[in-house]
């Protein structure tokens, strides 16, 4: 016979009671750092950040995530120098940049984040 339960369970069956409290539903979910992206709500900009312009975060990042976010900065730029390092006509240059945003924008909508950027850019 199976011991009582209380109602929090996994897909293998009873948990230990270590585990039923982690499996309660929390308000927040600790990404690793490969999926941290920094992001920043239009609402009061600083100055220094009008016209796109980055500012210094408020708060240091712990190193694993800095680390990855400096990884993925590098390889944004080093796309971009090879995106620039084609040796090719204008017109298949054109071909290129409207296939990155034509599966930039699929992209978008798949995720769900172009009904995000719809939400933030209707409240700006």
């Amino acid at each position: 016979s199976m011991p009582p339960s209380d109602g929090v369970t996994s897909g293998c069956g009873q948990q230990d009671g270590a585990e039923r409290e982690s499996a309660a539903p929390r308000g927040y979910v600790l990404l690793p750092p490969s999926k941290y992206l920094p992001f920043h709500v239009p609402v009061g900009v600083p100055r220094e950040a009008e016209g796109g312009k980055g500012v210094l975060p408020v708060c240091e990042l712990p190193t694993e995530y800095a680390d990855a976010l400096a990884a993925l900065v590098g390889r944004l730029f080093s796309f971009q120098s090879e995106l620039s390092a084609l040796q090719c006509s204008t017109d298949v240059m054109h071909e290129v940049h409207s296939t990155l945003q034509g599966r930039f924008k699929e992209w978008l909508v798949r995720s769900g984040n172009m009904r995000q950027l719809s939400d933030l850019l209707s409240t700006s």
